[in-house]
Protein backbone atom coordinates (compact mmCIF):
# COMPACT_ATOMS: atom_id res chain seq x y z
CA UNK A 1 0.00 0.00 0.00
CA UNK A 2 2.75 2.76 0.33
CA UNK A 3 4.43 4.47 -2.36
CA UNK A 4 3.37 8.04 -3.93
CA UNK A 5 -0.09 9.17 -3.80
CA UNK A 6 -2.30 8.66 -6.50
CA UNK A 7 -5.81 10.55 -7.71
CA UNK A 8 -7.43 12.54 -5.34
CA UNK A 9 -4.96 11.46 -2.20
CA UNK A 10 -2.12 13.21 -4.11
CA UNK A 11 -4.22 16.33 -5.80
CA UNK A 12 -5.17 16.78 -1.86
CA UNK A 13 -1.49 16.51 -0.33
CA UNK A 14 -0.17 19.03 -2.84
CA UNK A 15 -2.92 21.70 -2.25
CA UNK A 16 -2.54 20.88 1.57
CA UNK A 17 1.64 20.83 1.72
CA UNK A 18 1.72 24.69 2.14
CA UNK A 19 -0.71 25.06 4.22
CA UNK A 20 0.92 22.39 6.87
CA UNK A 21 3.45 22.87 8.89
CA UNK A 22 7.13 21.46 7.40
CA UNK A 23 6.91 17.80 7.48
CA UNK A 24 3.57 17.09 8.23
CA UNK A 25 0.88 15.97 6.01
CA UNK A 26 -2.82 16.32 5.70
CA UNK A 27 -6.08 13.83 6.24
CA UNK A 28 -5.95 11.88 3.33
CA UNK A 29 -9.11 11.27 0.59
CA UNK A 30 -9.93 8.51 3.09
CA UNK A 31 -10.54 10.79 6.07
CA UNK A 32 -7.25 8.79 7.97
CA UNK A 33 -5.66 11.35 10.37
CA UNK A 34 -2.07 11.63 10.39
CA UNK A 35 0.61 13.82 11.55
CA UNK A 36 -0.43 17.36 9.90
CA UNK A 37 -4.09 17.09 11.37
CA UNK A 38 -2.94 15.53 14.93
CA UNK A 39 -0.11 18.88 14.79
CA UNK A 40 -3.00 21.19 14.08
CA UNK A 41 -5.32 20.09 16.48
CA UNK A 42 -2.61 20.79 19.30
CA UNK A 43 -2.08 24.43 18.09
CA UNK A 44 -5.60 24.74 18.19
CA UNK A 45 -5.88 23.47 21.26
CA UNK A 46 -3.02 25.81 22.63
CA UNK A 47 -5.28 28.97 21.70
CA UNK A 48 -7.81 28.54 25.20
CA UNK A 49 -7.23 27.15 28.68
CA UNK A 50 -9.99 25.18 28.51
CA UNK A 51 -10.64 23.51 24.90
CA UNK A 52 -14.52 24.11 24.37
CA UNK A 53 -16.54 24.14 21.28
CA UNK A 54 -16.11 27.07 19.00
CA UNK A 55 -19.83 27.14 18.19
CA UNK A 56 -21.59 26.12 21.25
CA UNK A 57 -18.88 27.05 23.80
CA UNK A 58 -19.39 23.33 25.35
CA UNK A 59 -15.88 22.27 27.54
CA UNK A 60 -14.53 19.56 26.39
CA UNK A 61 -13.98 18.12 29.77
CA UNK A 62 -17.85 17.98 30.11
CA UNK A 63 -18.42 16.38 26.58
CA UNK A 64 -16.84 13.30 27.53
CA UNK A 65 -15.60 13.01 23.67
CA UNK A 66 -12.52 15.09 22.14
CA UNK A 67 -13.58 18.07 20.42
CA UNK A 68 -13.29 17.22 16.18
CA UNK A 69 -11.03 19.68 14.03
CA UNK A 70 -13.24 21.66 11.51
CA UNK A 71 -12.98 23.05 8.48
CA UNK A 72 -14.93 26.83 9.38
CA UNK A 73 -15.53 26.96 5.40
CA UNK A 74 -15.45 23.16 4.28
CA UNK A 75 -13.44 21.74 1.63
CA UNK A 76 -16.50 20.87 -0.25
CA UNK A 77 -17.12 24.75 -0.68
CA UNK A 78 -12.97 25.72 -1.46
CA UNK A 79 -12.00 26.21 2.23
CA UNK A 80 -8.75 25.00 2.86
CA UNK A 81 -6.96 23.18 5.29
CA UNK A 82 -5.31 26.17 6.80
CA UNK A 83 -5.18 27.38 10.87
CA UNK A 84 -7.50 30.30 9.50
CA UNK A 85 -10.36 28.05 8.57
CA UNK A 86 -10.15 25.61 11.24
CA UNK A 87 -11.42 25.64 14.58
CA UNK A 88 -12.56 22.64 17.18
CA UNK A 89 -15.78 21.89 17.77
CA UNK A 90 -18.31 19.32 19.62
CA UNK A 91 -19.19 16.18 17.47
CA UNK A 92 -23.14 17.64 17.31
CA UNK A 93 -22.15 20.76 16.37
CA UNK A 94 -19.33 19.64 13.58
CA UNK A 95 -21.93 16.93 12.27
CA UNK A 96 -25.08 19.31 12.15
CA UNK A 97 -22.74 22.00 10.35
CA UNK A 98 -21.38 19.33 8.10
CA UNK A 99 -21.59 21.19 4.68
CA UNK A 100 -23.58 24.36 5.30
CA UNK A 101 -21.86 27.93 5.15
CA UNK A 102 -25.18 29.50 5.05
CA UNK A 103 -28.66 29.12 6.84
CA UNK A 104 -32.36 30.62 7.72
CA UNK A 105 -32.66 33.43 10.20
CA UNK A 106 -35.90 31.88 11.95
CA UNK A 107 -36.64 35.68 12.98
CA UNK A 108 -36.08 37.69 9.38
CA UNK A 109 -36.18 34.43 7.34
CA UNK A 110 -33.23 35.60 5.47
CA UNK A 111 -30.61 33.57 4.48
CA UNK A 112 -27.51 34.49 5.89
CA UNK A 113 -23.60 33.02 6.50
CA UNK A 114 -23.10 31.17 9.54
CA UNK A 115 -20.79 32.58 12.35
CA UNK A 116 -17.13 32.37 11.54
CA UNK A 117 -15.20 31.90 14.84
CA UNK A 118 -11.92 32.88 13.45
CA UNK A 119 -13.61 36.58 11.75
CA UNK A 120 -16.31 37.08 14.34
CA UNK A 121 -16.51 38.07 18.28
CA UNK A 122 -18.52 34.92 19.86
CA UNK A 123 -20.15 37.12 21.92
CA UNK A 124 -21.44 39.62 19.30
CA UNK A 125 -23.42 36.75 17.65
CA UNK A 126 -24.47 35.09 20.64
CA UNK A 127 -25.58 35.48 24.10
CA UNK A 128 -26.50 32.98 27.48
CA UNK A 129 -30.18 32.52 28.95
CA UNK A 130 -30.15 33.71 32.48
CA UNK A 131 -29.69 29.82 33.92
CA UNK A 132 -26.98 29.50 31.21
CA UNK A 133 -27.96 26.61 29.93
CA UNK A 134 -29.12 27.76 26.08
CA UNK A 135 -27.55 29.62 23.61
CA UNK A 136 -29.31 32.77 22.33
CA UNK A 137 -29.09 34.40 18.59
CA UNK A 138 -28.14 38.10 19.06
CA UNK A 139 -28.34 38.81 15.43
CA UNK A 140 -29.14 37.05 12.43
CA UNK A 141 -26.06 35.18 12.09
CA UNK A 142 -25.89 33.81 15.36
CA UNK A 143 -30.06 32.95 15.13
CA UNK A 144 -29.30 31.60 12.07
CA UNK A 145 -25.98 29.09 12.97
CA UNK A 146 -27.93 28.18 16.81
CA UNK A 147 -30.75 26.52 14.39
CA UNK A 148 -28.58 25.19 11.76
CA UNK A 149 -25.88 22.94 14.45
CA UNK A 150 -28.84 22.59 16.66
CA UNK A 151 -27.00 23.91 19.61
CA UNK A 152 -29.58 24.24 22.12
CA UNK A 153 -30.63 20.11 21.88
CA UNK A 154 -31.07 17.99 24.99
CA UNK A 155 -27.90 16.67 24.82
CA UNK A 156 -25.64 20.20 25.37
CA UNK A 157 -28.56 22.03 27.24
CA UNK A 158 -28.29 19.13 29.59
CA UNK A 159 -24.37 19.41 30.58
Amino acid sequence: MGGAPTGLSARFSKQSESALPPGSTAKSAHGVRNRGVRSISLTLRTEHSEPRCAYCHSPERLLGLPLEVDHIIPTTAGGRTLLANLCLCCRSCNGHKWQQTHAQDPQTGRRVRLYHPRRQQWARHFVWNRSGTRVLGATATGRATIMALRMNNALIVGL
